[in-house]
């Protein structure tokens, strides 16, 4: 009532009533005290788990990881002297290499020019011919250790073995398993006609 009389007499008065003089003081939440801005919920839609992988991006990673895999040794032709031009000058293995007798005088020449302290040539296609061949550069480099396990060496190769190792003063182990040499009387004579040679046969 109390206010239709103030408008009442304002009206009456002419002067016109301005509302922005009117305050209105709106109560306060103590829950609107805080200046921190309000969290706002979290969205239906988010999610903090991870997304499901790609099956096929999988399969992709997959085969660039087999690509890049270390290539397995070549078992065709290869250059010999490369590989020994590559040797860090301790050990070259040419295991597994299809090396034959034709490869012998390759192997002389640059077992004679290259210092190498371990060569491994098991698991290749060496006969008598050839063994005798690559001994005898063997006799003459500074090589310390010898394989030449699982080739094609027979017991009739036993004497050149014996007389072509004699002068050599840097080897020290010849490993001649796997080969023909089978009888305990051949093995023995390999063992004691070179006493400082580790021969195993």
């Amino acid at each position: 009532m109390k206010l239709k009389e103030e408008l009442a007499v304002g009206n009456n008065s002419g002067n016109q009533l301005s509302i922005s003089n009117i305050s209105f003081n709106e109560p306060v939440s103590p829950m609107n005290n805080s200046s921190e801005p309000a969290a706002i919920p979290a969205s239906k839609n988010d999610s903090t788990e991870e997304p499901k992988r790609d099956l096929n991006s999988l399969r992709r990673k997959s085969t660039l990881l087999n690509t890049l895999k270390e290539k397995p040794k070549p078992s065709g032709k290869f250059d010999l002297a490369a590989s020994f031009l590559e040797a860090s000058g301790v050990l070259l293995d040419l295991s597994n290499r299809h090396l034959s007798d034709m490869h012998s005088n390759d192997l002389h020449k640059n077992i004679k020019s290259h210092p190498l302290k371990q060569l491994i040539l098991a698991n290749n296609k060496l006969t008598d011919e050839g063994a005798i061949h690559v001994l005898k550069a063997v006799a003459l480099s500074q090589l310390e250790s010898l394989s030449l396990a699982n080739n094609k060496i027979s017991e009739k190769c036993t004497e050149n073995i014996v007389y072509t190792l004699k002068t050599s003063k840097a080897l020290k182990h010849l490993d001649l398993t796997g080969n023909g040499i089978t009888s305990r009387l051949m093995k023995n004579k390999l063992k004691n006609a070179l006493p400082s040679i580790e021969v195993l046969v």
